[in-house]
């Protein structure tokens, strides 16, 4: 069904809201790709000072789920905003607004290392002081604990360590936490995390916040035959699907 969307009124683009609620992902890119109108009557709303992650949240997010319909976006907001003039604060929405969409448009995962040094400190520290669980009575080591932003979103993870029961193998507890959402339409789980430690690797995708246990990791994966060294580092990744 064609739409004549550069006539519609308030009511009406209420009505194009609610119809891509309805529509599946790729439908709504269909639809929004056969109605070249779409793209520029959402442009004019926002130049006028509408909020469309409010008014429109079908059409927003969309377009963060989408890369090449939000960089047609930005470049069309950034191009027409330059030849109009607005007032102060209309100016500072749109301002905000593209920060956010650019923002999802960079990259969205964050890759660091535990070096061979780093986790040769935490587990042969020169001071032979360890920390024992109150029920377990293992080694515990504390390996990671980072902030990492994943625009809008930031996260603390907590990466901690234990000598398992069985023999020779070390278990992992992943814990994650939501610190800061800076806009609240953008959802912030599931994350995926990648672990790759010597030999061993391990993908996850995390739904919740707390902690998530990882698969046992046998200590000749990253530790010498006599277990008195380390001999791998462990690399890291946390992306969020957009």
């Amino acid at each position: 069904m064609e739409h004549n969307l550069s006539e519609l009124n308030k009511k009406g683009m209420s009505k194009l809201n609610s119809e891509l609620r309805k529509l599946s992902s790729s439908n709504k890119m269909d639809f929004l790709e056969e109605n070249d109108d779409a793209l520029s009557l959402m442009v004019d709303e926002t130049l006028k000072g509408g909020d469309i992650r409010k008014e429109f949240p079908s059409f927003y997010h969309t377009l963060t789920k989408n890369a090449v319909l939000r960089q047609s976006f930005i470049d069309a907001i950034t191009l027409d905003a330059s030849e109009i003039k607005t007032d102060l604060k209309i100016s500072r929405l749109i301002k905000q607004l593209l920060n956010t969409l650019s923002g999802l448009s960079e990259s969205q995962t964050k890759k660091w290392q535990l070096s061979i040094p780093d986790l040769s400190a935490i587990f042969f520290p020169q001071q032979k002081l360890v920390y024992r669980g109150p029920s377990d009575y293992s080694t515990h080591y504390n390996l990671l604990n980072k902030k990492i932003e994943l625009h809008p979103v930031i996260y603390s993870l907590l990466l901690e360590g234990a000598l398992s029961d069985e023999p020779d193998k070390f278990s992992l507890d992943v814990d994650l936490a939501i610190s800061e959402n800076a806009d609240p339409s953008a959802s912030a789980l599931p994350v995926e995390l990648e672990i790759s430690w010597g030999n061993y690797s391990q993908h996850l995708i995390i739904k919740n916040e707390g902690v998530t246990t990882v698969t046992e990791i046998p200590l000749s994966a990253f530790l010498s035959g006599n277990l008195g060294q380390v001999t791998a580092a462990m690399e890291l990744s946390l992306s969020r699907p957009q």
